[in-house]
């Protein structure tokens, strides 16, 4: 065997060996890698809320939409997976539920008509466990919905909520004391592996229109400084926005209904949505996780949905939320 033939053979072994090993980097205080130990996590405010007793949803279109999300999410969905949802109610619930079992993926039992909140995974949940806030608004009880599962051998717990929101004129005191609950659950867990997808209803780019007050300083500020330092979110990629007001008609449009097919335009006064474009959604995670690539929007296209006419843009379509979905890689060591 001749010398030149040896030499081949070496640089295609150390080619391969260049590929199999982790390549880590790092970026804004996290750790980048390309490894094969990854799992994928979505967050999503599905915008399928109702009310906790009477028949009034507040996103209309609720089943058409509901249909598409399915459809959407199960296309873009890779084992290992988290699927954290939001605003995901009784009858939503169900249909996310009947799913979820047809593709042996595992969910959680908490109820939701007064939370919204779902998790559903294609991992073992060893445990599930849900923390109340203290104060909340529209007679719902959200809080702090959590899973510990075991992930190549690491124990991970996965966190989800969902906060009420301040508008342009004041501060809302429930909106603080929610995200000091936030802080101070998330400071418990430092010492474990944690990922959280969340529509905390503020973000560090957040504005309202025609707002007396900034709430980046009186809301997001805050917060983050009250997280232990072993928490960072992952960034958005490219500055996008999951709450898009100026694309997505469902934001601006919208009116309460009833048994999804009445609207209620007198509710909606009530309930006027004065966010400008902003990243209301987040996905945080401890610092010994490993972030394979960045936060990327998903389910951010419109799709043709029937009976949903009053809601299209100007191609004559629908988006499936008032929100995007946000989807990440990442890595435990």
């Amino acid at each position: 065997m001749n010398s030149s033939f040896i030499n081949h053979i070496l640089v295609k072994i150390l080619t391969l060996l260049r590929f199999a090993i982790p390549v880590m980097f790092f970026c804004n205080g996290l750790i980048y890698a390309n490894t094969l130990n990854k799992i994928q996590v979505i967050t999503y405010n599905a915008g399928l809320a109702q009310f906790p007793i009477l028949p009034i949803t507040i996103v209309p279109c609720n089943k058409s939409r509901l249909n598409e999300q399915l459809n959407e999410i199960e296309k873009k969905l890779k084992r290992p997976f988290i699927l954290i949802l939001q605003e995901v109610f009784r009858s939503s619930y169900s249909v996310y539920k009947l799913w979820a079992k047809k593709h042996k993926y595992n969910f959680t039992k908490h109820k939701v008509n007064k939370s919204g909140l779902m998790i559903v995974t294609s991992e073992d949940i060893e445990h599930e466990f849900f923390i109340p806030f203290n104060r909340d608004t529209y007679m719902l009880k959200r809080g702090m919905l959590g899973i510990k599962i075991l992930f190549n051998r690491n124990e991970l717990i996965v966190l989800n909520t969902h906060t009420s929101y301040s508008n342009s004129k004041k501060v809302n005191s429930i909106h603080v004391s929610q995200l000091k609950v936030i802080g101070a659950i998330l400071n418990k867990f430092r010492n474990k592996t944690v990922v959280l997808g969340c529509d905390l209803n503020v973000g560090k780019d957040l504005r309202y229109i025609n707002q007396t007050y900034d709430p980046i300083i009186k809301l997001w500020h805050p917060f983050i400084s009250s997280l232990h330092s072993n928490f960072c979110e992952i960034d958005y990629e490219n500055q996008n926005v999951s709450w898009d007001r100026s694309n997505n008609p469902l934001i601006y449009k919208a009116k309460f209904q009833l048994f999804d097919k009445f609207d209620l335009p007198l509710l909606h006064k009530f309930d006027k949505n004065e966010e400008e474009d902003s990243q209301l959604d987040h996905i945080f995670i401890s610092s010994d996780i490993e972030v394979v690539y960045g936060t990327k929007l998903f389910l951010n296209k419109p799709v043709n949905i029937s009976r949903c006419k009053n809601y299209t843009n100007e191609n004559d379509e629908v988006y499936l939320s008032d929100h995007y979905a946000l989807e990440a890689m990442i890595s435990l060591q």
